[in-house]
């Protein structure tokens, strides 16, 4: 882990703090990477992505409340410790979105380290700030939500970038939304002390990101998006139409409402999302 401000410094060891074992408890855990004994629940919660977010979670190693084995990492941080610090519940409406953050005073991006642990390879590798869209929520809430967790960053969201949906011939599309984005404040460091959601973030210039290759990213966004939103070869589209903000109270009712069948839910996005295509140039659905 590196700090970039003297803040994060005074968190991180904050944290490292609240991890240290405790005696003289009758239920305590061990840690499954480096065996450290005498945590607590949460204190196990708080220590495994400060101490092993880079590091490749060995499959089948159980879980050290409930014995569960797929996967440690991310079982524990959605099912133990303390729950106002879990992932929301899934969504039963599969939505995502991605966002592409430009600091205004630089021309610099937001580019996000993903833990090890949901990283193909068992390395942390690079990304947008992105995730699912939670129970209730609406597209722009949710790349809000999820830059603020995995970035540390408060962000208004400025544009639309692109806009795809899959399976539009099944019962469970899933669209998913990229949009353009500003710092609310551009000298607010991104965050840099790991915990479940990253392991941090950094702000990039594109010729910078030119140096990786593509095995270092978690998906080809940033290369593919960062460089054409730098040159004006990608121009964000207008969020004040009426056709996106039928998308957002649409997708609000679907990921909240668990009574509609699966046709039901298809039925209403596939309604909706023709009067996006009616609204904006083709070209945002190709991206």
């Amino acid at each position: 882990m590196v700090a970039n401000c003297v803040e994060a410094v005074h968190d991180a060891l904050e944290r490292v703090e609240r991890c240290r074992p405790v005696s003289g408890l009758r239920e305590t855990c061990r840690c499954p990477e480096c065996g450290l004994s005498g945590l607590t629940e949460d204190q196990l919660h708080l220590h495994g992505p400060l101490y092993h977010s880079h590091h490749d979670a060995r499959l089948g190693t159980p879980c050290p409340i409930c014995d569960q084995r797929d996967g440690w990492p991310l079982h524990f941080h959605n099912s133990h410790g303390p729950p106002a610090d879990r992932e929301a519940p899934r969504s039963v409406f599969p939505a995502f979105a991605l966002v592409v953050v430009r600091n205004p005073d630089d021309g610099r991006f937001l580019l996000v380290n993903e833990p090890a642990s949901i990283c193909h390879g068992g390395v942390p590798l690079y990304w947008l700030p992105a995730g699912r869209v939670d129970p209730g929520e609406g597209f722009q809430a949710a790349g809000i939500r999820e830059t603020r967790e995995e970035g540390g960053l408060n962000v208004t969201i400025t544009g639309i970038l692109s806009l795809s949906l899959s399976g539009a011939n099944t019962s469970r599309p899933c669209p998913r939304i990229t949009f353009l984005a500003e710092p609310t404040d551009p000298s607010q460091p991104p965050k840099s002390v790991p915990d479940w959601e990253s392991t941090g973030a950094m702000w990039v210039t594109t010729a910078a990101l030119a140096t990786l290759n593509r095995e270092h990213f978690r998906a080809a966004d940033p290369i593919r998006l960062f460089p054409a939103v730098e040159t004006g070869r990608l121009m964000p589209q207008s969020l004040d139409t009426a056709a996106f903000q039928a998308l957002e109270r649409c997708m609000e009712r679907l990921t909240g409402n668990s009574r509609l069948s699966h046709a039901e839910r298809a039925s209403e996005l596939l309604a909706v999302w023709r009067g996006l295509e009616a609204e904006y140039p083709a070209a945002i659905f190709k991206n």
